[in-house]
This record gives structure tokens, C-alpha cells and sequence, in this order.
């Protein structure tokens, strides 16, 4: 992950995010917890709900050869006005 990675703007409480990890993480390697599609109702707009698992490593190795994890949490990514989505290889 490159540490100088901003909170893209109009994310809310991205500082949250960016309190944890001391930057934005990319969330490449994250792991999806849960998914929750919401088509919404009344004045509710469509919405996907995502829980990964983000982690950062500092780049070292640990004594059974695994990344050494310096940060490891669960986030809530909330996507509003969904009008299209794509799931796959879910649950591998």
C-alpha cells in the first residue's frame, strides 16, 4: 500500500479509516466479511453494505514466514444510489 494514499473526498468518516492505518489503504487484499444489497424503499435510495477485513503490513516477515501485520480491522464501506452491481467469486 502506498502510505501517501489520501481519503478520496466525499467519503464519510474516512478520517476513522485514516486514524487506524495512519494513511488510506487501498483494500486490495481485503477480505469481504459480509455483503448487504438494500434496494432501499420510500425515500430510501438502493445501497450496498460491504464489512472487509483491511490489514497493513510493514513490509517484514515473521519467524513462520508470514507478513508481519501491524494493523488488522474491520471496516464498513456503505455504497449509496446503487443502480447496477456485479457479485462474483463470492465466498472462495
Amino acid at each position: 500500500m502506498d502510505k501517501a494514499n489520501k481519503a478520496p473526498t466525499g467519503i464519510a468518516n474516512a478520517e476513522a479509516v485514516v486514524s487506524a492505518f495512519g494513511f488510506w489503504p487501498s483494500f486490495h487484499d481485503a477480505e469481504v466479511h459480509r455483503a448487504t444489497l438494500d434496494r432501499g424503499s420510500g425515500d430510501e435510495q438502493p445501497s450496498i453494505t460491504i464489512v472487509v477485513h483491511a490489514f497493513a503490513s510493514d513490509g517484514s516477515v515473521d519467524e513462520k514466514g508470514y507478513n508481519r501485520i501491524v494493523t488488522s480491522v474491520l471496516v464498513i464501506l456503505k455504497c449509496c444510489d446503487v443502480s447496477a452491481s456485479e457479485l462474483y467469486d463470492f465466498g472462495e
